[in-house]
């Protein structure tokens, strides 16, 4: 997981890129959470943290450019 310096320095193409990978990523964590193959549950709470912060960023990187 990027730090928000890290994220902040992106440009908007590369966060939406990484967002709809971070999606996936959840995707396929839930599912093997209930196909009880993931060992690490946190994984999951991570992943939703991480989108939450490039949402965040996103958002601002909007909010400056108006």
């Amino acid at each position: 997981m990027e730090s928000i310096s890290k994220l902040r320095d992106k440009t908007k193409e590369l966060l939406l890129a990484d967002f709809k990978l971070l999606q996936k990523e959840i995707i396929d964590a839930k599912l093997s959470h209930s196909l009880g193959k993931l060992k690490e549950v946190a994984k999951i709470a991570k992943i939703r943290k991480q989108i939450a912060r490039i949402k965040t960023i996103l958002r601002e990187k909007e909010i400056i450019q108006s």
